[in-house]
């Protein structure tokens, strides 16, 4: 089968956008290549030994690439995406998402196969997690939790800045049989490192079906993740359990619009890990939460985002 190659160049800040934009699409295999990613990796050699050296040519705009299977159904998903970038552009000069250009090609599924491959390979995070798409079959090195993911099944790989500062803040913050739930779950990958990371439990929520079949697969991946429950719907809408940890890796209104709702659903003490933020809107977000009753205990940043972590009080 040969399939539709669709390239978006765009921005650091534009690039979660887009590759959301490719998911709820139809797209597959979806991979962004940043120069940002790239400057990292030749300042902390000794953490990426994992990732392919042509990466270090990446120059220019962001590009994000997706796949969709040829055929009639790809046009009308063509359009969908064509429609989804015109929105994007539309939130500037607020949003840059830089020239959003559209590039299409045919590629046969052999060379998309090997392509996606070439660039996804196993990587740490934090002291205690390694990230490992599901064609590797070798073990994690010792003292780390293997969490295993499908990387092409929609957003969450564990590679860009907003997941992978969420997985470093839940080593801190899951505590043995804590209960954990992942809003806005993508692949579900937040909750399987909360289950690896001794979680009693945890709770995967998104309304994108895309994001629940993505998530369901990955709970076949991953021993243990039995304990993870998969549930469609808009945020905690419906949900009457109260929890220790409460991820969201989504945007940084729905955040704001979401934090009286997770103070609700969380125990006295709870933790909110919050991502996708842009570092610009950081200090907003953090007074949304203050007033909703959190208590800021840690902020990091990596390259144009931030993650807070927030306190019930």
């Amino acid at each position: 089968m040969d399939w539709i190659e669709v390239g978006v160049l765009t921005t650091t800040a534009g690039a979660e956008a887009v590759s959301e934009a490719l998911h709820r699409a139809g797209c597959a295999g979806t991979l962004i290549e940043d120069r940002y990613d790239v400057e990292q990796l030749k300042r902390n050699p000794g953490d990426w030994d994992y990732i392919d050296g042509s990466l270090l040519v990446v120059d220019g705009e962001v590009r994000v690439t997706g796949y969709l299977p040829e055929g009639a159904a790809s046009r009308d998903a063509l359009e969908g995406v064509r429609a989804a970038l015109r929105g994007i552009l539309a939130l500037a000069p607020r949003f840059d998402a830089g020239s959003c250009a559209l590039s299409i090609r045919t590629v046969r599924d052999e060379d998309w196969a090997v392509d996606w491959r070439r660039h996804y390979h196993p990587f740490p995070v934090g002291e205690r997690l390694f990230i490992v798409p599901e064609w590797v079959r070798d073990p994690a090195p010792g003292g780390r939790a293997a969490v295993r993911i499908n990387p092409g099944m929609a957003f969450g790989t564990g590679t860009h800045e907003t997941t992978f500062m969420c997985l470093e803040l839940l080593e801190n913050a899951v505590t043995p049989g804590a209960s954990v739930a992942d809003v806005g779950c993508g692949t579900g990958i937040l909750g399987i490192a909360a289950l690896a990371l001794g979680a009693g439990e945890a709770l995967a929520v998104d309304r994108d079906p895309v994001c629940i079949s993505a998530a369901n697969a990955s709970r076949l991946l991953n021993p243990g993740a039995d304990r993870l429950s998969v549930r469609q719907g808009n945020l905690l809408d419906g949900v009457d359990a109260v929890f220790d940890v409460i991820t969201t890796n989504i945007i940084a209104n729905v955040v704001v619009a979401f934090a009286a709702d997770a103070h609700r659903h969380l125990r006295p003490g709870g933790t909110l890990i919050a991502s996708g933020i842009l570092r610009g809107q950081a200090d907003g977000v953090a007074e949304s939460l203050t007033a909703a009753g959190f208590s800021i205990a840690s902020r990091r940043e990596m390259g144009e985002w931030a993650a807070l972590l927030g306190r019930r009080q």
